[in-house]
């Protein structure tokens, strides 16, 4: 937990009581869901206009996640969001490249000398 340092510093005469330890805590819990759920609206707007990277992905889902713990809010994310588009598009990679080997297979078959 991080307190003012004048709340805390008793040669300062200041000695932080328990409800002004709350109350900083309350204020600070609020402000790391706020600033959350600014960055998690600017990812979604992102998101909108292009694609994010695996990176941008993974934070979006990860202040996602922590808005939904926080707060009695319904999911701030579109549903269509929760996937991964770079894994959807990693499989069809993976889908095109084995479709490409099985080709160049056929045509060295077809094409090699009989024995």
């Amino acid at each position: 937990m991080v307190y003012i340092k004048g709340l805390m510093d008793a040669e300062d005469g200041g000695r932080a009581n328990f409800l002004d330890k709350i109350k900083n805590q309350i204020l600070h819990y609020r402000s790391r869901i706020s600033n959350a759920e600014k960055e998690l609206l600017e990812l979604i707007k992102k998101s909108n206009t292009k694609d994010l990277n695996a990176k941008e992905e993974a934070r979006l889902l990860e202040l996602d996640g922590f808005i939904e713990k926080s707060t009695n809010k319904k999911s701030a994310l579109p549903e269509q969001l929760k996937g991964t588009k770079n894994l959807d598009e990693l499989h069809k990679l993976i889908a095109n490249t084995d479709r490409l080997l099985e080709e160049l297979k056929r045509e060295n078959a077809d094409s090699s000398p009989e024995s």
